[in-house]
């Protein structure tokens, strides 16, 4: 159970996120998310001692493509305050996960495919993990699974700062399904991809489109590869149609707007 103080944290932390969250509209999408999920790591660290944090977005499009994972890891400064470390962005690799621990892997291997929408917490020495499973969508099997990773100081850890902890990790998975949706579809191709996806959807040959971007056409035929295997297509007009539906390309063509990427 929990006494008056920890209500009156609770309570806190929940208003001062969702008075971040309003203060944070119409920041840069990439920067002002991530300052604000650092935002709620320094909030939780006055109450709860945590080194340091990660948490991992992993998406695929269909059912036949491959999880796309995104990751962030947070870690303090030496004034003790939360930054951004790194992002990165690769395909899950189970061979190399980079989690904290062949725990933690298993953990999230268990429910990264299910069928259903889960909420789960495991907690092991120095490590607390909670994994969310969305609902996959029933027209295109696209998913999102979201895996979060504290490493706390266990020395320093009171009886029910635990429990405040899982009593908060909600507000930390809306902030990063906010992110996901600001970020995630457009880190699916790279720059140089979505320019080759741009010029497909004008109906552009491959030849046409090494000599705009001066490039040949074995690259943009390795391009092309790429671009069918993230989006988890066959063909280039599914490409440009799954594109589309995500948002990475607009449905309009416009020639003047297509990015050249030197």
């Amino acid at each position: 159970m929990f006494d008056d103080k920890d209500i009156g944290f609770i309570s806190t932390f929940i208003t001062d996120s969702l008075e971040g969250e309003g203060e944070g509209e119409g920041e840069g999408e990439g920067e002002g998310e991530g300052e604000g999920v650092a935002s709620l790591l320094n909030s939780l660290n006055k109450r709860i001692p945590i080194s340091d944090a990660s948490y991992w977005i992993l998406k695929k499009n269909n059912i036949i493509s491959d999880y796309y994972c995104l990751k962030y890891r947070y870690q303090t400064s030496a004034t003790g305050v939360f930054f951004l470390e790194h992002a990165t962005e690769e395909y899950w690799n189970v061979e190399k996960p980079d989690t904290h621990c062949l725990t933690c892997l298993n953990n999230l291997q268990k429910v990264i495919n299910r069928e259903v929408p889960c909420y789960e917490i495991h907690e092991h020495i120095g490590i607390l993990q909670a994994i969310k499973v969305d609902l996959p969508d029933s027209l295109t099997e696209s998913r999102v699974v979201y895996s979060f990773q504290f490493s706390i100081t266990e020395q320093k850890l009171k009886p029910s700062d635990k429990q405040v902890l899982k009593c908060l990790l909600p507000v930390f998975f809306h902030a990063v399904r906010q992110l996901g949706r600001s970020t995630g579809n457009q880190c699916l191709l790279s720059k140089r991809e979505i320019a080759v996806l741009e010029w497909i959807k004008q109906g552009k040959s491959t030849w046409d489109i090494s000599q705009v971007l001066s490039i040949t056409e074995r690259t943009v035929n390795f391009h092309v590869k790429n671009i069918f295997k993230k989006l988890g297509v066959v063909s280039r007009a599914q490409a440009v149609a799954v594109a589309i539906d995500l948002g990475v390309i607009k449905s309009f063509v416009l020639r003047d707007k297509v990015e050249f990427v030197e």
